[in-house]
Formats: C-alpha cells, structure tokens, sequence
C-alpha cells in the first residue's frame, strides 16, 4: 500500500518537526515545504 506508506512518513515527519498536533491541512504545508516555497508552519523557533 503506497499511499499508506506515504502517509505514514509524512506524519512521522510532522511529528519530528513538532507539528504533530496539527490536522490534515499540514500535509500540504509539508509538500509546500519541500518544494521550496517558505512556510511560517515550520519557522525555526
């Protein structure tokens, strides 16, 4: 299951960046993110 794999690490990657208590909507600031394009979602604290 693809997807689900996919899913999985990008949670796990929210969860590293302390964006773990976000909702669904993070996943596309995380795609957002790693493109390239600046997002106040992960600013350095």
């Amino acid at each position: 299951m693809p997807v689900a794999s996919l899913l999985r690490d990008r949670f796990l990657t929210l969860l590293a960046t302390g964006a773990g208590d976000l909702d669904w909507s993070a996943l596309a600031a995380l795609a957002s993110r790693d493109a390239g394009e600046p997002s106040s979602l992960f600013a350095a604290k």
